[in-house]
């Protein structure tokens, strides 16, 4: 009994001094659970924080992409139009000729929702704007009634004078709108696209 009493006090010295090292452990990780706690408290934010902020450029993206599209599309119709009148009748009478009059009020109307777009600010000098807006405004000035049908004013003194060069000066800053908002499409998908990549592999790091 002797023996096993001095053997159990020398066990109790060791688990002692065991038990002393675990607390030292066990506090140790204790205080790693709570940083870490706090550590993914703070990654699922900036998750949801990342998610939010793409899904905000998103948004934006799809307004400008609507608006460029819209944009794009009116002026491709509008060059479509003013290309028509140029070919389809007497070679020099090129500007509108064969428009009716509807159509060039629709043609007139759609430019000026470009205009009007704030995303054409800088797409066009402002002696351009100021020829297309001309245009806009008062497209009838461009077409004369005869004989039950509309043609191209053929007076001197109209608004541009000579209408055939004054034709191809409307459709060289429609194409050059063009081109501009093409180009802005051009990178907005690829932001797009680029953001999207980043967020993906942030999210990846984020969840790993």
């Amino acid at each position: 009994k002797a023996s096993d009493i001095e053997k159990g006090k020398t066990d109790i010295e060791k688990m002692q001094t065991e038990i002393t090292k675990l607390n030292g452990f066990l506090g140790g990780h204790n205080a790693e659970i709570e940083q870490l706690v706090k550590d993914i408290a703070q990654n699922i934010q900036a998750q949801k924080d990342a998610t939010a902020m793409r899904e905000k450029q998103h948004e934006e993206y799809q307004e400008d992409k609507t608006e460029a599209e819209q944009c794009i599309m009116a002026l491709e119709q509008a060059i479509g139009s003013l290309s028509g009148a140029g070919t389809a009748g007497a070679k020099k009478a090129k500007f509108l000729e064969t428009l009716e009059e509807a159509q060039l009020l629709s043609m007139a109307g759609d430019i000026k929702h470009v205009l009007d777009s704030p995303k054409s600010k800088g797409a066009l000098s402002d002696a351009d704007r100021e020829v297309v807006n001309r245009f806009v405004e008062k497209p009838e000035d461009y077409i004369t009634r005869h004989l039950g049908g509309l043609s191209l004013a053929q007076a001197t003194k109209g608004p541009f004078g000579d209408y055939a060069p004054q034709s191809g000066q409307i459709q060289g800053i429609l194409k050059g709108m063009y081109d501009t908002f093409a180009a802005r499409l051009e990178k907005l998908n690829a932001k797009e696209a680029d953001n999207q990549k980043a967020y993906e592999a942030l999210m990846a790091t984020k969840k790993k």
